[in-house]
């Protein structure tokens, strides 16, 4: 095992609740002693001190049995020691297949040589915050055009938000916009996920650290937290006035002089498809295919298998998550059965994946966290309006849902709340304004329906509604 190197030797990392001094081989959680071998300390100490970087697998093993030459599978072993020994935080390791490791966790440097007691009272809590933005572990595709609209947003104010529906792809985006920004921020890049509770010592260090200086702040997540989120966007921009907030989540912050940018859905190609080619020209088809190879290697997208993706990417309205978590299955069902799928109650709504947060791991998961954050008038105008196979209006909303407790303006304030936490889109019209549910969205709000034993009522509610006018415009 090596020791610390000389730079770190008087260093403490912090991270959530742990403590990780290398000079004295320590490893505390809230001040207790976590018992951990040596060469998982050493790999800890390693991934921590590049926080936010991939550290190789060649350059851990030489850290950690220098003059040994072992087995990959030994690395292997000591990295899930590890994570076994950090506990709930083990997800803060990350593997990068192919590549080696990363830390992913918020990591704050603190000073760990001894200071006197007559300084202890002016001594600060503690030392710049290491905010690394996390590891993308796969590209960002179809998004060329947001990407550089939301970068031009970036750079003209100080605070931009970028708003959508759960699993459409915002943190993805931002965090590509921002890696992309690095020279344009001299002082740096942070990061803050507030998907998790944040520490205040690294809110307040982050702070003090951003006064007056010229960096880019990556506030991830914000609906998790948004009071506290929109309170911190606040203080930065009172900071530095070269400093820059880049926010992302499902309903805007509501700070002075915040800019929102609606992430919509990937584009899908049009009915009538018919080659490979053609279909791979579409963000949604790319990103499609992309993650079908990483399910099945050998998968290629073929012109028999072209209009069947196409058909099924436009269904699931090209939702990134949705397209995902279809792909994810044509190792076992084949595209056809994937689109079979589709036309019943939406399985792929419970589709798992392995992810740091809960709302994360399934689109049923996303929505429900959406859902149980709505007031009771709201949830029951969502349900009411999954009626609606298309495009309907305010006045096709209010009579069809305006019943049973809930009367018009109570239609018209959950419509509008609805479209605020990206649950409903809005669909600009020759005339008015009229609304749509993703297909995703509107599935989950069916079963809602169904639940509440309200579907025959709304059924025929609609059947007595004049035929809609509305025209989408072209």
């Amino acid at each position: 095992m090596t020791p610390s190197s000389p730079d770190t030797a008087d260093t403490v990392w912090q991270f959530g609740s742990f403590r990780l001094s290398p000079g004295r081989r320590e490893l505390l959680a809230d001040g207790e002693v976590v018992p951990i071998g040596g060469r998982a300390f050493d790999i800890l100490s390693a991934l921590v001190e590049r926080a936010g970087n991939v550290v190789a697998r060649d350059e851990l093993t030489a850290r950690v049995w220098p003059r040994t030459i072992v087995e990959e599978s030994s690395l292997r072993v000591q990295v899930g020691l590890l994570r076994r020994a950090l506990g709930p935080a083990a997800s803060f390791v990350v593997t990068v297949p192919g590549r080696g490791y990363s830390f992913v966790g918020a990591v704050s440097e603190l000073n760990d040589t001894p200071v006197p007691d007559a300084a202890v009272a002016v001594a600060p809590e503690a030392g710049r915050p290491v905010l690394p933005l996390p590891v993308r572990l796969s590209p960002t595709l179809g998004r060329e055009a947001a990407a550089a609209a939301l970068r031009a947003k970036v750079l003209a104010h100080p605070l931009v938000t970028v708003l959508g529906l759960g699993g459409v792809g915002k943190s993805a985006l931002a965090l590509s916009v921002a890696e992309g920004l690095a020279e344009e921020f001299p002082d740096g890049l942070r990061y803050l996920d507030f998907q998790v509770e944040p520490d205040p010592e690294v809110l307040r260090a982050l702070l003090a650290d951003a006064a007056g200086r010229r960096m880019l702040v990556l506030l991830d997540g914000c609906d998790g937290r948004i009071e506290a989120a929109a309170g911190l966007a606040a203080a930065l921009a009172e900071a530095s006035p070269d400093l820059a907030v880049l926010a992302t989540g499902r309903e805007r912050l509501r700070v002075t002089g915040e800019q929102v940018v609606r992430l919509p859905p990937l584009d899908v190609p049009p009915d009538g498809t018919a080659t490979a080619e053609a279909a791979l020209g579409w963000g949604a088809v790319q990103l499609f295919v992309e993650r079908a190879r990483a399910s099945r290697d050998a998968w290629t997208l073929t012109d028999r298998d072209a209009p069947w993706v196409a058909d099924l990417c436009r269904r699931l309205d090209g939702v990134p998550l949705a397209i995902e978590m279809a792909a994810a299955a044509v190792d076992v069902l084949g595209v056809r059965g994937v689109l079979g799928q589709l036309d019943g109650p939406m399985p792929l709504l419970d589709r798992r994946r392995r992810t740091r947060q809960v709302r994360q791991q399934s689109l049923r998961a996303s929505l429900d966290w959406s859902h149980d954050r709505l007031g009771a008038r709201e949830q029951a105008v969502l349900r009411r309006v999954a009626v609606f196979a298309s495009v309907f209006s305010l006045d096709d909303a209010i009579a069809v849902a305006a019943f049973d407790g809930v009367d018009e303006v109570d239609v018209t304030q959950a419509m509008a709340a609805l479209v605020g936490v990206s649950l409903l889109s809005t669909v600009p019209g020759a005339g008015d304004t009229a609304y749509r549910l993703l297909a995703v969205t509107r599935a989950y709000a069916a079963a809602k329906l169904d639940a509440s034993g309200e579907r025959a009522a709304m059924v025929d509610r609609l059947a007595r509604r004049p035929s809609q006018q509305f025209t989408p415009r072209s």
